[in-house]
């Protein structure tokens, strides 16, 4: 389908009204006094001018609104998370990525939110897009269409899929590493390589409990049948080196409030350690 012709809304002047740009034109850059004249159809695929933020469009996305959902921020030059633009927590204003993975049941978002009500202002919980419609605060649901589009829009740093639902982390996450937070992520523990290679120094936690334990919170949210639960279970925390990938290791098996404590006091210890 042929993209249509790009019209650029410059406020016009008296003098630059009855001047558009000749026939013969095409191609040649615009002169001075003809700001604001129709780009004609033939000039399809020249640079786009200065103020057309958000094009062109992305491909295979011709026609569809895409830069509509782009923030002025990423419009004006953020570069798309493909390659996360290099960007780590050392490299990216002091900021500290700490991700946070373990089974179902284990409690990681209560470990975050309560850490985070300890020490308020400088530990924040990254919003997580999920295509689970019954998804709770920090997850927001979004459909499979829309998620899709986000991640084709350079607008995610992390996603992946997971029980056959698609997650991903929006790149906010990055703004806030650069003012300094220490940001938390719940994260997979199958991507962990992955989100490692976009953001090297991201600091590893798993959450764990014992397998009893993670049955009865499991049943008692309700969400999946008793195979289900079963299969969550059934995975394994994978081929961690504790050495190798840094990895600290948080028992959430009785007490809440001790494991808070407990992760609380190694998030600080990251920073001090940098």
């Amino acid at each position: 389908m042929p993209v249509p012709p790009m019209v650029v809304p410059v406020p016009q002047t008296a003098a630059s009204a009855a001047l558009p740009l000749p026939s013969d034109a095409v191609g040649a850059p615009v002169p001075a006094d003809a700001v604001g004249a129709p780009v004609p159809a033939g000039a399809v695929g020249a640079p786009v001018p200065a103020g057309a933020v958000g094009a062109p469009v992305p491909a295979g996305a011709v026609g569809a609104p895409m830069t509509a959902l782009l923030p002025a921020d990423e419009a004006a030059g953020r570069t798309p998370s493909g390659s996360a633009a290099g960007l780590s927590p050392r490299n990216s204003g002091g900021g500290t990525l700490v991700y946070v993975m373990g089974p179902s049941g284990a409690g990681k978002d209560s470990i975050m939110r309560g850490a985070v009500d300890l020490l308020p202002g400088r530990l924040a919980v990254a919003e997580r897009l999920v295509t689970r419609r019954d998804a709770l605060p920090p997850d927001r649901f979004v459909s499979g269409e829309r998620m899709a589009l986000l991640v084709e829009c350079g607008r995610m740093a992390l996603h992946w899929s997971c029980h056959g639902f698609l997650y991903g982390i929006e790149k906010t996450v990055e703004r806030d590493l650069r003012r300094g937070l220490t940001v938390m992520i719940n994260g997979s523990r199958a991507y962990f390589t992955r989100a490692r290679e976009l953001f090297p120094d991201l600091k590893p936690v798993l959450v764990t409990a014992d397998p009893a334990v993670l049955r009865e919170r499991l049943e008692k949210r309700a969400r999946e049948g008793s195979r289900a639960i079963g299969e969550r279970l059934l995975r394994t925390d994978g081929s961690f080196d504790l050495d190798r990938d840094g990895l600290s290791v948080i028992d959430n098996s009785k007490d809440l409030e001790g494991a808070v404590k407990l992760f609380l006091n190694h998030v600080l210890s990251l920073g001090a350690r940098d």
